[in-house]
């Protein structure tokens, strides 16, 4: 299986799975997030297009990034729900823009979508994300993690 190349730390989204993808931030302010990514051959699908999972990558991405745009850091949010509509076959650099549409106390709403070098429209969404206190789920992952360990050690010990 060929090597995906990660994307050295300058370029480096903040995001292991976007990194790993190889998706790019070029933008993230005021509601608006653009990213992109490069459509190389593991990046594809069996007719050499950009893999659909790929593109809802990207597109989660660049939705949340929108709305995280405008939130303190001790904010983060989580995709609650997307819609993606594919239009048309994406090859070479393609290039994503969100953009928050509305926010209440708990819920965000983004739309965007995915262009090709062209200016063509790949793919769309709209969604909505969760908005969550950042220290309270790093906590909460903490504390699921050592119930895990606990659970682990406990059952070995038990023969």
């Amino acid at each position: 299986m060929p090597e995906t190349k990660m994307m050295s730390s300058n370029t480096s989204t903040g995001v292991p799975f976007l990194d790993h993808c190889g998706i790019e931030r070029l933008h993230r302010k005021d509601g608006v997030c653009r990213g992109a990514v490069d459509i190389v051959p593991e990046r594809t699908n069996p007719t050499g297009a950009a893999h659909g999972g790929l593109l809802m990558t990207l597109l989660d991405s660049v939705l949340a990034g929108a709305c995280m745009s405008t939130l303190p850091e001790t904010k983060m949010v989580a995709t609650i729900d997307m819609q993606v509509a594919f239009l048309t076959p994406g090859r070479g650099r393609l290039e994503a823009e969100g953009r928050l549409l509305r926010g209440t106390k708990a819920l965000m709403f983004a739309e965007g979508e995915v262009r090709n070098s062209d200016g063509d429209i790949v793919a769309r969404a709209s969604g909505q994300f969760w908005i969550l206190d950042r220290d309270r789920v790093k906590a909460k992952a903490r504390e699921k993690a050592a119930m895990k360990t606990s659970a682990r050690l406990e059952d070995s010990s038990n023969p």
